[in-house]
This record gives C-alpha cells, sequence and structure tokens, in this order.
C-alpha cells in the first residue's frame, strides 16, 4: 500500500513538472502520504526510473551542507566528514573565451594585493597595488585599448628583501616592481625591441640589463593607460591574482558582472588571458542560488537547492584542471 500510494505521488510530481515545461533530471525524492518528513531523512524515499522505490537509509547518500559533507546511513544521525575547502575557482573566461585584455573595477575599496595561490588554496601576498581600477594584459608586443605594451624592459641590477624597498626604488627610477621567479626586481620602461631597451639603457647610464619575460608573464596597468604598475612571471609554476582590498566585503567587477573574491590570470596559449573567480565556498553558494531558482520559491526548495550547489561544487574540484580551475561559469 504505502509503494503504491508513493507511486502515486511520483507520478503527479511527474505530471506537474511535465506540465510546467520543465523535465527534472535523475530521482524524485518523496516521503510518506502527506508530503512531509517527520523522521530522519534515511526513512525519506525515492522513486526512480520504473517506478521502482528506494529507501535513502538502505545506500550510502551525500549532501553538502554549510557545516560540511554529511553522509546518510542508518540511524537518525549524521555522520559528519571533514572537507577541507574552503574556496573554489570558477572559470569566467577560458577556452574559446580568453581575454586579450581584463579590466578589474573595486566598486568599494581602494586597491589589490597582486600575489598567486599556492597549492593549498591559500592567497601569498607579494604587494599593493593602489589602484581601484586596473587593466591585466599579457606581457608581450601588443596593440591595447589605451596604446601598445612591449615584451622588452629594463631590469635594474639589483634584488630587494621587501616589496617596499622595490617600491621605493621603482619610484625613484620611474619604474614598476616585479615578481620573478620568488624574487623581487624593479623594471622599467616597455620596448618593443631589445635594442631599443638597450639604447635607453646605454642613454641614461643605468647599471641594469634588457629583461623579457617568459610566455606566461603578465603585467598590470593603470586602467586605460600603457603605464605598468606591477609585473609577474613565475613561468608555469603560479600565476598573478589580483585580491581587492576593501573594509566591507569587496565588490569587484569584471566584464559585464561583479563578483566577490579574488582574480586570477594565466596565460594558457601565450597570448590571451584565462581568468577564473577564486571565491569562498559559501559566496559561491549564494551567488549560484538566485541563478537556479527564484526568491520567491519555497524556503525549504530553496534550501534544497543550497545544498546541491555546495555538494556539486565539493565533488567537481579540479574538473577543468587544464585550465586552472574547478567549475565553469555556465
Amino acid at each position: 500500500m504505502k509503494k503504491t500510494l508513493l507511486r502515486g505521488i511520483a507520478v503527479c510530481l511527474m505530471i506537474t513538472l511535465l506540465c510546467g515545461a520543465v523535465m527534472a533530471a535523475g530521482e524524485i525524492y518523496v516521503n510518506d502520504a502527506n508530503g512531509t518528513l517527520s523522521t530522519g531523512i534515511e526513512d525519506a524515499y525515492a522513486v526512480g526510473s520504473g517506478s521502482v522505490v528506494s529507501k535513502l537509509g538502505e545506500r550510502r547518500v551525500y549532501a553538502q551542507t554549510s557545516t560540511g559533507l554529511q553522509t546518510v546511513g542508518s540511524g537518525t544521525k549524521y555522520e559528519n566528514v571533514p572537507v577541507s575547502v574552503d574556496k573554489v575557482r570558477v572559470g569566467l573566461f577560458f577556452g574559446s573565451d580568453t581575454l586579450a585584455e581584463a579590466q578589474l573595477e573595486l566598486d568599494n575599496g581602494d586597491g589589490f594585493n597582486a600575489g598567486y595561490y599556492d597549492g593549498e588554496r591559500n592567497f601569498v601576498s607579494i604587494g599593493y597595488v593602489r589602484e581601484s581600477r586596473v587593466n591585466v594584459v599579457p606581457d608581450r608586443n601588443a596593440e591595447i585599448r589605451a596604446g601598445a605594451t612591449g615584451a622588452y624592459h629594463i631590469r635594474l641590477n639589483k634584488t630587494y628583501e621587501s616589496y617596499d624597498d622595490a617600491r621605493r626604488d621603482a619610484d625613484q627610477f620611474g619604474g614598476y616592481p616585479a615578481w620573478l621567479n620568488g624574487k623581487l626586481a624593479v623594471l622599467k620602461g616597455s620596448f618593443s625591441t631589445q635594442e631599443n631597451a638597450q639604447k635607453a639603457i646605454s642613454d641614461q647610464g643605468l647599471d641594469a640589463v634588457v629583461f623579457s619575460g617568459t610566455n606566461r608573464s603578465v603585467a598590470v596597468l593603470r586602467a586605460n593607460t600603457e603605464q605598468i604598475l606591477f609585473l609577474f612571471d613565475c613561468g608555469s609554476t603560479y600565476s598573478l591574482a589580483l585580491s581587492p582590498v576593501s573594509e566591507d566585503k569587496a565588490v569587484t567587477q569584471c566584464g559585464a558582472y561583479q563578483y566577490y573574491g579574488d582574480f586570477q590570470f594565466t596565460r594558457l596559449t601565450g597570448e590571451t588571458l584565462t581568468v577564473v573567480n577564486v571565491i569562498d565556498l559559501e559566496d559561491y553558494t549564494k551567488g549560484v542560488l538566485p541563478n537556479e531558482m527564484a526568491s520567491d520559491w519555497p524556503l525549504e526548495a530553496l534550501k534544497a537547492q543550497a545544498v546541491v550547489a555546495r555538494t556539486y561544487a565539493v565533488a567537481n574540484l579540479n574538473i577543468y584542471r587544464t585550465y586552472g580551475f574547478d567549475l565553469s561559469n555556465d
């Protein structure tokens, strides 16, 4: 009798979904005759293909909640499984949609910490760029919105222990700090040829050499200018990351949308930039939810969608590892 009733509820649910022109994928979950769950989730039922009814407690089911990964087994208590995932990486511009020039505009702050993410998803800060609007470009000979960039630079024959020291010398020489394979340096200028850079060294009598980065080198420019503020080149080891600085939760415009979190830039092709949003898991969930369900849907449905969003994110970590992120923004 119970199975027959459950099948009837499932049929009604399916008809309702079809009439609404929405086809649900996977299984439809139902409970008792009143449509409520008065006991633990392990007593809920699932109706699958061919009207096969299964009890959740009879198999292992996982759900990602705000406090961690939960498993549903026998009994009425959940088993907490620690998940050390605080941040997810979402691809914004990748594949055929990479950018020749990316612009960030911080709505509620006055600058960005420049650095990189290590293998444990920890942001490592190198120095501070005091600009609320910046453009990020591949460090190469190219036309940009404000003019052109050059792949050759003047590098002072000196390394630095601190970003502040490098910044001080950069200001004195009219240059900019650079992070080159784990060392701080000061560069100056942007030239299209090695000969032009060498001539500038001779003309100015500088103790310096000509520098040209790898095909992963990336430059941060003052917005809508050719002026370089910071240059980053760690080859394929690390990618440039910019973390907005704000007293409140930072909101940054990138392309047509606004985002929480940080931004990572990688020259995978050597010519253009793959742009990734590195964001807290809970902020990711908040961002996904209103795009999956209308805000006036029943609260319990919104809660369930939040669980699904977290679970999907954790289950698909590194699925786009070739591009350097976890999830796409589609």
